[in-house]
């Protein structure tokens, strides 16, 4: 009965993967920058411009 001995990873196999990760990283953020468009940006300024001045005005009261 031969022994099983694990396999690991070695450095070279690591830095593989983290430039992998790294790139598909990239890529999915560029993917999700060009998604969202000029007119839902705008949105998301005016929510949160609207959530800040609530805020504000509930931290005066």
């Amino acid at each position: 009965m031969a022994a099983i001995e694990p396999d690991f990873a070695t450095k070279a196999d690591l830095a593989q993967l983290e430039t992998r990760i790294v790139d598909r990283i990239g890529q999915m953020e560029s993917r999700i920058l060009r998604d969202i468009s000029r007119r839902d940006r705008w949105m998301m300024g005016i929510v949160l411009a609207v959530a800040a001045l609530a805020v504000g005005v509930l931290r005066y009261f």
